[in-house]
Formats: C-alpha cells, structure tokens, sequence
C-alpha cells in the first residue's frame, strides 16, 4: 500500500512540476482520469474491473483503455494511440471510463460510508416521490434519518425532515407536523451551535498558526476573547458529539499556546476517548480522529508519557487494519506523514539526534509527497525543523537549504513565525561559517523584521543587537567570551524561557556555552537536557 501511495504522490509532484501548462489547461479530463487511477488501491481496481465493465463490446473498449493508462508511469497519449488499436475518439473514451470509475468507487464506498448511504437513500425517495410510491418513501426515510441522527450528519437530517414534511401534505397526515416541527427545532439548533463551535476553532486555530504560543499581553487578549465565550466555558445542553469535540479542540489550542501541556494533555486524552466511546463514529469521521490522535500524541511526547506515546504511535500506523477507509491512497498518505513526523520530533525532543538524522530522507521524502496534503503552517515547522537538525549536527551548508526555503516563500500572517526563526537561525549559520560580509547585509534585514513587533521579539532583537555590537567587532577571544557570559546572564535574569517557547526552537543558552566551553552545541543541548 505504501508503494502505491508514493507513486501515487510522485504522479502529482510530476503533473503539478510540469512546465506543459497549456497542455493541462486543454485537457484536464486526462489529468483528472491519469491521477485518479493511479491513485485506486489494488482492492478498488478489482472491484472496478469486475463490476464496472459489463455492458458488451463499448466496455470492453473502456477496461482495455484502463488497464493500459494504469500501466504507464507518466501519462502518454501519444503512446495510447499508437499501441491501443481499439481506441476511437479518445477524448470521448476518457470522460466515460472517469465518470465509470466514479460511479463504481461510489458504489465500493457507500457500503462502509454513512454519508454516502444516506445521500443515496434520499435520492431513493426523490425517484420513488416522482412515481408516486409515498409509502415506499417513508419507508426509505425511516432508514435515512436513523443514519443522519446517528452519525450526526444535520445537513441531511433536516432535507429527510423536508421530505417528511413534503410527504405528510401529500397524504394530508396533520397530525404528524408539530412532531417534526419539534424535531426540525432541534436540529436547527444544533447546526447553530455547530457553525458557533466551529467559527471559534477556526478565528482560534488562525490566531494559532500566526502567534504559536503566547509571547505578550496583547497575545494573551486576543486567545482569552475566544476562551472567555460563555459557550466554550460552558458547554450548551445536548450537545452533539462533532461539537463537542470541537470545542476542547479549542480549549487544547489555547493550552497549547500557553504551553501548559499537562492541561492540554488532558484535553486531549479526553477528546480521543470520546470519538472511540461512540460506536461506528470514528468510521465515519476517520479525518477528524486522525488529526485529534496526532494531537494527542504529540502532548504525550511532550510530556515524556513514552508507554503511552509508542501505544498511541502504533495505533495512529495501524488504523488501516480496522478502518476501511483508512486504506485509501490519501489516508495511508496522512497516517505514513504523521507517523514518521512524529518519530522524527520524539527524537529531537529526546535529544536523540542520531536517530532524528537516520529519518531525515524519510522525513525529506514525506514533504515532497505529500505536500499537497500539508498545511502551510505546518510545512514552514518540517522546513525549519530539518534545517534544525542539520545545524545541530553541523551539517552547516545542508540546514541553508532548508533556512533559504522558508525564506524564499512570501511572507503570510501564518508564516511570520517561522520567517523570524529562519532569519535568526539564517543569522547564526553564517556566523558560524565565518561569513562576516553577508553578515553585514542580513542583520539590518533581520533587526526590520523583529521591529515590527516591538512587544514581542524584544529576546531575539537583544541577541542580534549583541552579535552585531560586540561579537562580530572584536577579534579577540576573551572579549568575545565575556560578551557570550554577558548575553547569557541577560537572558537568564530578563528572559523566562517558560514564557519564551523560542528556546524551544533555538536554545540560546546552549549554543552560548558551546562557545564559551569550546564544545559542540549537540553536546550542550544534551547536556543542558
């Protein structure tokens, strides 16, 4: 499977790289057909050729054209015609084999997918509506709306409730109406405590990605006005199970940026058991169990909870033998990114740098494959956490590789964070190059873009301030080292690195007693652990 996966992925790297622009623009059905299948997993190619094409010579034609697009590894046309003798008006061929496999991967899916069957179920009783069958339909409804109600999907439930209301003017049953007017309320409700939890993850999940953690008062407020909601402190009645997973995924992102994990821990545990105390839910909700399990173990790293984060880890890559759907191409893409990022952070956090450097291809290998799959948040953190390691183990050249992609990337709201850890970071791999002249043009830049916001960088503006004042104006070793002793005792008597996560990124106070010892930084960091 993860084979398929990666080959699946390089095809999209291929087809996304392509400077052949006007020949995606002029024939996106091909894109969209090549991709798809290479995309199927072996089981879903199976159920596809046996269920797919069975209507006499037309389709013969069609499994032929898709076994032989199946075959290539970059997509051919040219090729196709000249080997596949059958083929006439092949653009025509290719929009009927794309929407055949669509309406077969429908199939293969509704039978583990209650979305799909209850979106199916209601078109039933649209076709049955139209023939008059109003019986017939109620029956279907019945079946629809113990899904919808069971798996929480609202937006469904109220169009079976349309239907019920529809059905019951046409067989003039008024007695039923304040039933489901009752029943209509309730789901309305619902959807709007839904929209109300999910706006207030999203403004806190943004507020996030831009802050990371908390740094200024002016932070502070601008989490606590989302946290102080009286929905989010207190929790409506009969709340739906999506919502209220929502909404200590809200709490956790605050406890996170206050960096009090032992809190977000807890968050965490408790939402993950939530979604596996529900039966059948996190089938069908199998994304959203995967991004609260990743949480989760991310605090259980964090919190040196090992017994706890192996088990989680091994359940996170193991997902695929107990849930259907976890099999799917892009899944087992989602699970493999996850598992290897979190195998690779364990090992930095643990200081076990070795070991996060043998991961490094595969983590290498995992962002370019995947990066249609990842947020761009979390691409800047793999960028620079890859820059990390290499200018921990003085691999020097190699993390400016890493340094130079954050940089090159424009500046976003969701960015700012990790362009200031790249520039610091860019900064002291030229110093420790020796690269005095480029030294000369990057600190101006830096100390522009830390000035911004006065409030919050003012550490990482002191360390600048000194390399630029004392560090790279003396040549001489014992000014050099009392200058190191200086900034350490600043830091230590003015900064709180509880208060400062940025340690947590670059530590300071290592790479300061590397250079005041005479020692490598790793041998600090594992020191200072």
């Amino acid at each position: 499977m993860v084979e398929n996966v990666v080959k699946f992925n390089k095809q999209i790297g291929h087809i996304r790289n392509s400077t052949s622009t006007s020949l995606l623009m002029s024939k996106p059905v091909t894109q969209d057909l090549f991709l798809l299948i290479k995309s199927l997993s072996k089981n879903e190619k199976g159920y596809i050729r046996k269920f797919a094409f069975r209507q006499g010579e037309e389709d013969s034609k069609l499994i032929k054209l898709f076994l032989a697009i199946d075959k290539q590894e970059v997509y051919d046309e040219g090729q196709l015609i000249r080997t596949e003798k059958y083929i006439r008006q092949l653009p025509r061929m290719k929009i009927y084999l794309y929407e055949k496999i669509l309406d077969s991967l429908d199939n293969y899916f509704s039978g583990n997918n209650a979305l799909i069957q209850v979106r199916k179920i209601l078109n039933r009783v649209s076709i049955l509506f139209d023939k008059g069958f109003y019986d017939a339909c109620i029956k279907q409804l019945y079946k629809a709306k113990e899904l919808a109600r069971r798996y929480e999907f609202f937006s469904q439930l109220l169009e079976a409730l349309e239907w019920e209301r529809t059905l019951m003017l046409e067989k003039q049953l008024t007695g039923s109406f304040e039933a489901v007017a009752r029943e209509e309320s309730e789901v309305l409700n619902q959807l709007k405590l839904l929209s109300f939890y999910s706006s207030t993850y999203d403004e806190m999940a943004k507020l996030y990605s831009e802050t990371i953690w908390i740094r200024s008062e002016n932070d502070h407020r601008k989490y606590k006005s989302l946290i102080e909601k009286p929905l989010i402190q207190k929790p409506a009645a009969h709340l739906s199970l999506r919502s209220s997973i929502i909404r200590l995924k809200t709490l956790a992102k605050y406890y996170s940026a206050l960096d009090d994990r032992k809190m977000y821990m807890k968050l965490a545990k408790k939402t993950v058991s939530m979604m596996e105390a529900k039966e059948g839910y996190i089938h069908q909700h199998l994304l959203q169990y995967i991004k609260v399990l990743n949480n989760l173990i991310v605090t259980l790293g964090e919190n040196n909870q090992f017994d706890d984060f192996n088990f989680s880890l091994e359940k996170m890559s193991t997902l695929g033998d107990y849930y259907p759907a976890a099999r799917s191409g892009k899944m087992q893409s989602m699970i493999r990114m996850r598992v290897i990022t979190r195998r690779f952070y364990q090992h930095l956090h643990l200081r076990e740098y070795n070991k996060a450097l043998s991961l490094v291809p595969e983590f290498e290998d995992c962002i370019s494959q995947y990066r249609h799959l990842i947020s761009t948040l979390h691409l800047q953190m793999f960028l620079y956490a890859l820059a990390n390691i290499h200018f921990i183990t003085e691999n020097y050249k190699r993390a400016l590789v890493w340094i130079n992609k954050i940089l090159n990337e424009s500046e976003t709201p969701e960015t700012k964070v990790f362009q200031g850890y790249a520039r610091l970071l860019n900064i002291i791999i030229h110093y420790e190059l020796h690269n005095e002249d480029l030294l000369e043009s990057l600190i101006p830049s830096a100390t522009r873009f830390f000035s911004k916001k006065p409030d919050v960088y003012q550490l990482e503006k002191l360390f600048i301030d000194t390399l630029k004042k004392k560090l790279l104006t003396t040549g001489s070793a014992s000014e050099k080292r009392k200058a190191f002793e200086e900034l350490k005792y600043t830091i230590q008597t003015k900064f709180n690195p509880n208060d400062n996560r940025i340690m947590e990124y670059f530590d300071f106070i290592s790479w300061i007693d590397s250079k005041t010892a005479a020692k490598s930084y790793q041998e600090m960091l594992k020191k200072g652990f």
